[in-house]
């Protein structure tokens, strides 16, 4: 009776040890969480560059939103687009320096930096800091969940 308790103890400890590895193989890596994250940003600043809201709108998951400086709080794609549509038609180029991210499952939060100069007769250049969290979706892209972005010198 003792060897039939311990060979269930075994059998249960194999296959929690299977499942955990089945498990492990489906999450993404923290490599396929960079290079998305890197694939993301480039998509991000063309969005602003064109100045196109459909563009950024698409980068969101369903559920994505967008947090301003001003504590305003948009969600959604479309809501995100009906945004960007009513600022500046000007483009804003710039850059974006990951300083760290983590992985959690399916979920990537990533902090940074950014400067953008948004065009015109007179360029404005702003910089701050960011916090963003991307979740890959079951098609196996990345979007982004929420995005917070915070100016220096404010607050």
């Amino acid at each position: 009776m003792r060897v039939i308790r311990i060979a269930l103890v075994v059998l249960a400890a194999m296959s929690m040890t299977a499942a955990a590895k089945a498990d492990s193989t489906m999450s993404p890596t923290m490599a396929d969480a960079k290079i998305a994250i890197a694939k993301g940003n480039v998509a991000y600043l063309k969005a602003l560059k064109d100045a196109s809201a459909e563009e950024m709108a698409r980068l969101f998951t369903p559920d994505g939103a967008l947090m301003n400086s001003d504590g305003m709080v948009v969600i959604g794609p479309a809501e995100i687009e009906k945004f960007y549509s009513v600022g500046p038609a000007n483009s804003i180029t710039g850059t974006i320096h990951t300083v760290g991210i983590d992985l959690d499952g399916d979920t990537a939060y990533e902090r940074g930096t950014y400067v953008f100069t948004i065009s015109g007769k007179k360029p404005v250049t702003f910089s701050g800091t960011y916090f963003t969290i991307w979740r890959e979706e079951p098609d196996g892209s990345w979007k982004i969940r929420v995005d917070a972005g915070f100016p220096a010198g404010k607050g």
